[in-house]
């Protein structure tokens, strides 16, 4: 399966630099962009109780498995329940899976294609990412790509202790993630079309993947009508398009001729690879090719049973397939030099792109703390009711403002303060913004500066794309707004 014709002798330092360059970017600025209201999610489940009864909170609110979170549980207990402390679990997971994506490649290849899939890693926008976001992805992607390593290597290696290794990765993934078993299946397919000498063998591992498959089916089932509200976000075809942008360009905004300079120099690979590489590398970079694309056909077909599940982050165990089969045409030896400065290339844009997702707030996660901060402390005694535009922010906030609850329609207070925030929503990032973290179902109507009967305009201020119009009353009274909608929540801090 390996090409010999291209070795690079001595990996170690190069792949050594690789990973801190990938490390740098994962645990740079954890705490700069405020927790969302996923993330809060997982804080909830993890700071809502013990350990042993957390698989039932997992279940109760989320759509993955419980494993990441046992292990966010068990990270909180050491590290901390800060932004940061959330955070640095999942860049730990995405630092690592850098050596795996390297070790994978060179099992399919050649340790030159193997160090520029690492690369290509280390630099991915998109992996980045959610190597920055406290929820399961990071570690889905650690254990799909240990899944397609360890794939990889029983194409190579036919000792049974290598299936056994395989089988425990790929059950692991699936029951971290329940798309991994779309790649998982696929690699076993492969394995048992390949190795055709050993399909006994083969087959009892896969066999025992499809327990877990089978273990895990009821719950993914039954979490399934937690992920209902995907089809309503954008046409498939429009979504499976965004997918693929994603993985190249991730959660950024770039001017077309960047996505245009990427796109070109991965599909020019490919044709290079196609026209002019050797036997084995085509061979290996197709099957990394199908594995990625098919699964993505794969997901997108569950739409013709009501189970559509096709949104970036979910078929994120296709990027490490498909970035191999991209390491692997630029690692053609018929390259020569082309290939790795192409790939030098790749990861220089992709460098690019996080760093200025990192300094565009258009392109961040919105920024509660900076609401709550202009907010401020009262500066009079009594309660506040406080309306926000939009459920999300109105989830959030109270983990950055001391002394919150929410309130919802139930019960508005007797408040001497009434405080209206407004959000300057963004028409940069991705499309449909409400899955990535951006301006989520927040309403871009400015805040009426119209008091509450009994009520008077004290303060207009603004930080960030937040404003704030401040209402005080000289006695608590119930701030009877001109409108309610979907937008106004009020939220209660007690004083």
């Amino acid at each position: 399966m390996r090409s010999v014709s291209a070795r690079v002798t001595t990996p170690g330092p190069a792949l050594a630099a690789i990973v801190l360059l990938g490390a740098a970017l994962r645990f740079s600025d954890l705490s700069g962009q405020s927790i969302w209201t996923d993330e809060l999610f997982t804080v909830r489940v993890v700071d809502g109780g013990g350990f042993w009864d957390l698989p039932s909170r997992v279940a109760d609110t989320e759509a993955a498995p419980a494993p990441y979170y046992l292990l966010a549980w068990i990270w909180a207990a050491v590290f901390g329940h800060g932004d940061a402390a959330f955070r640095a679990l999942p860049a730990l997971l995405g630092t690592i899976t850098i050596p795996v994506v390297y070790l994978a490649v060179k099992e399919l290849s050649s340790k030159r294609a193997a160090l520029i899939g690492a690369a290509l890693c280390a630099c991915s926008p998109i992996l980045v990412w959610y190597s920055q976001e406290a929820r399961a992805y990071a570690l889905y992607v650690l254990l799909a790509a240990a899944s397609f390593w360890l794939f990889a290597r029983a194409l190579n290696d036919e000792r049974d202790r290598v299936l056994v290794a395989w089988a425990i990765a790929s059950a692991a993934a699936i029951a971290s993630y329940y798309l991994a078993a779309i790649p998982v299946l696929l690699e076993a397919a492969v394995l048992l079309w390949v190795a055709r000498d050993r399909r006994g063998r083969v087959a009892v591992a896969a066999a025992a993947v499809l327990a877990t498959i089978g273990a895990q089916l009821p719950n993914a089932l039954d979490h399934s009508s937690k992920q209902a509200w995907i089809e309503d976000i954008a046409p498939l075809g429009e979504r499976m398009v965004q997918t693929l942008e994603l993985f190249l360009v991730g959660n950024s905004d770039p001017v077309e001729v960047v996505v245009v300079v990427a796109a070109t120099l991965v599909i020019g690979a490919g044709v290079a690879l196609a026209l002019g590489g050797e036997g084995a590398q085509r061979r290996a970079a197709g099957i990394a090719l199908g594995i990625g694309l098919v699964g993505l056909t794969g997901a997108a077909a569950g739409w013709l049973v009501d189970a559509d599940y096709v949104l970036g982050r979910n078929l994120l165990f296709a990027w490490v397939p498909l970035a191999s089969a991209v390491a692997i045409a630029l690692g053609s030896p018929r390259l020569r030099a082309v290939g790795p400065l192409a790939g030098a290339l790749l990861c220089a844009i992709g460098v690019w792109l996080v760093v200025e997702v990192k300094r565009d707030p258009g392109l961040q996660r919105v920024d509660y703390a900076a609401a709550a901060e202009l907010i401020g402390d009262p500066s009079v005694r009594g309660n506040r009711t406080i309306v926000v535009p939009g459920l999300f922010l109105w989830n959030v906030l109270p983990r950055y403002l001391d002394g919150v609850r929410s309130l919802g329609y139930f019960s508005v207070p007797r408040s001497v303060e009434v405080i209206q925030l407004g959000y300057e929503a963004s028409d940069r990032g991705p499309a449909h913004l409400c899955w990535w973290g951006g301006a989520c179902g927040l309403s871009r109507d400015p805040p009426s500066e119209t008091p509450p009967p009994g009520f008077e305009l004290v303060e207009r201020s603004s930080s960030g794309r937040f404003t704030l119009i401040r209402f005080r009353s000289p006695r608590p009274r119930v701030a009877r707004m001109v409108e309610k909608g979907p937008n106004v929540v009020p939220i209660l801090q007690g004083r």
